[in-house]
């Protein structure tokens, strides 16, 4: 919700305009969508075993994010088994295991080590 408030206000003046616009019966403006305002996703991911997740986003950097830090928090510890570990899916642009462990795209992005091209 705070994403979609922060895009309101910033393209307020853009959207009273289209509102003047469309009362007055002409087509409004096209203003940037608000997926473009968020941090890229994750259409991919396959483990290593050390708890790092190398990751392609979707703006085309590679990254690496090490879930080890989490492996202590509640309930991230299953984890901790390797196997389950490899068994990380990618939904709806981000990192997913079975029992509904997830991990926010914007943190795995914000706080991934970036491969340098």
């Amino acid at each position: 919700m705070k994403l979609l408030q922060a895009w309101i206000e910033l393209h307020k003046d853009e959207l009273l305009a289209d509102w003047e616009l469309t009362l007055s019966g002409q087509q409004p403006y096209k203003i940037e969508p608000l997926w473009r305002a968020m941090n890229p996703r994750i259409p991919e991911v396959v483990p290593t075993e050390n708890y790092k997740l190398p990751t392609l986003f979707t703006n085309g950097e590679k990254g690496y994010f090490d879930c080890s830090g989490l492996l202590d928090f509640g309930i991230f510890q299953e984890l901790r088994d390797m196997n389950y570990f490899w068994r990380v899916t990618v939904s709806n642009g981000t990192v997913v295991w079975p029992h509904k462990q997830d991990i926010c795209p914007d943190t795995i992005y914000i706080d991934s080590v970036k491969e340098r091209s």
